[in-house]
């Protein structure tokens, strides 16, 4: 039993290509369609559920992740998750297994001390201005915020495949170009002794739509930003490994993300503050309603 793990930004791409890769190899994942992905995120709901479970324990979500997230389950902030991360994977009988979260790119290093064998790995990658765009459609996160994050997410994915050689998928030649794209995760497949059959490949090449997918200018990249573009751009469609020498993250990238996880730990608080408020609330209804009763009884 092989997994294939669809690994990449948000809004790059992710779901699309699971989807296809899932048709290919005969392994029907969660459709799970929402606003902004009609066609369905085709996410793998207990990976997501355990990703956002360690995002929690370290104060963050996926919007916000640190630099560095932890590397092993022996760290104490996440070692009890280890046993539903362990069923997740256990649950899966297919034998050839598809899994799709953008976290994942994120906590890749984690699911992988779990597999029994290698993964198969697909990284998905799109322009940074492309995927501000769309967050800010999705989610109403500014532009600036977007590229961030795209930043951050692909500094992790370049990081947790050293070592390895993905078949690597530009989102622009994917949505313009999805026959070609097809037929190259066909013969990549082939390759790692998964063939398909003709009716499979008829029915992933009829999943997706050719459509125009450049983004027109956005806000502006920092030159690491541009560096690490220019970086993974060149690897379309080959079976290599990620770039070995990518440049220092953006200097104010670091402030921006850690201001939205204080902005998180101060809406938790608030929200517990409420629950304490409202309690507070109940106990004085109760005691003016007791001394209304036993005023009652008094004056009888």
């Amino acid at each position: 039993m092989s997994g294939i793990f669809v690994l990449g930004m948000h809004r790059s791409g992710t779901s699309a290509l699971a989807r296809v890769v899932g048709i290919l190899v005969g392994y029907e994942g969660e459709r799970e369609a929402a606003l902004g992905n009609e066609t369905g995120h085709w996410e793998t709901a207990s990976a997501r559920a355990v990703n956002n479970a360690i995002f929690a324990r370290i104060g963050c979500d996926w919007a916000c992740p640190p630099e560095q997230l932890p590397s092993a389950w022996t760290d104490s902030r996440i070692s009890s998750l280890r046993p539903d991360a362990v069923a997740a994977i256990e649950a899966e009988k297919h034998s050839s297994w598809v899994w799709k979260d953008p976290r994942c790119t994120l906590t890749f290093p984690l699911w992988r001390q779990l597999c029994t064998t290698e993964p198969l790995i697909i990284a998905t990658y799109r322009h940074p201005t492309g995927v501000g765009q769309s967050l800010h459609q999705r989610d109403g996160l500014p532009e600036l915020f977007g590229v961030a994050l795209w930043e951050r997410y692909n500094r992790a994915l370049v990081s947790a495949l050293q070592g390895r050689k993905p078949l690597w998928v530009s989102f622009e030649e994917l949505t313009e170009h999805p026959a070609a794209v097809v037929e190259t995760v066909i013969e990549w497949l082939g390759q790692n002794g998964l063939p398909v059959t003709d009716a499979r490949a008829a029915q992933a090449a009829e999943h997706i739509r050719a459509r125009p997918s450049r983004a027109p200018a956005g806000a502006p990249l920092s030159v690491a930003q541009e560096q690490l573009w220019n970086a993974l751009s060149p690897l379309h469609g080959q079976t290599a490994a990620p770039p070995s020498l990518i440049p220092d993250e953006t200097y104010w990238l670091a402030d921006m993300l850690t201001t939205r996880r204080r902005y998180l730990e101060l809406e938790s608080e608030l929200w517990a503050l409420r629950g304490k408020l409202r309690r507070v609330e109940l106990l004085f209804r109760l005691t003016s309603w007791v001394r209304r009763v036993t005023g009652q009884r008094r004056a009888y």
